[in-house]
C-alpha cells in the first residue's frame, strides 16, 4: 500500500446502530487511523460516500478503544499477543501515553481495488 501500516482490525463492525463494517481498520506511524475499503470489481459506486461513513464512525474512537480494537483483533488472529506493546513497537515509543491516537478529523480513506483473475 506504499507505507507501514498496523492492521488493528479486519471487517470492522463495532459501529453504534449499524451493521456496517469496514474492510480494514489500521494505524499509519503518526497515530492516523486509516479506513481502508478493499473493492474486487467495479461495482462499488458509492465506494468513496461508505468509506467517507467510516471515517466519521471512527472519528471519536480514543485511544483505550483503539487499544481494545487491536487487542480483540490479536486475541483472535496472532495467540493473544499484547496490543499496548504491539503499538508502542510501532510507532517506535517506550509508553503508549507518549502518543496521541486518532488525533482530530485526521483519519485517512484508503482505496484499493483488485481484479480477481
Amino acid at each position: 500500500m506504499g507505507e507501514e501500516l498496523l492492521i488493528i482490525q479486519k471487517e470492522f463492525d463495532g459501529f453504534a446502530d449499524t451493521r456496517e463494517r469496514l474492510d480494514l481498520l489500521a494505524l499509519d506511524r503518526d497515530g492516523q487511523l486509516v479506513v481502508i475499503e478493499n473493492k474486487l470489481d467495479d461495482s462499488g459506486r458509492d465506494v468513496a460516500w461508505q468509506a467517507l461513513k467510516y471515517a466519521a464512525y471512527v472519528s471519536s474512537l480514543t485511544k483505550s478503544q483503539i487499544v481494545d480494537i487491536y487487542q480483540q483483533y490479536l486475541d483472535r488472529h496472532a495467540g493473544g499477543e499484547n496490543a499496548v506493546h504491539q503499538i508502542c513497537e510501532f510507532l517506535e515509543v517506550q509508553e503508549l501515553d507518549e502518543v496521541l491516537l486518532n488525533p482530530g478529523t485526521n483519519q485517512r480513506l484508503m482505496f484499493i481495488r483488485r481484479q480477481l483473475p
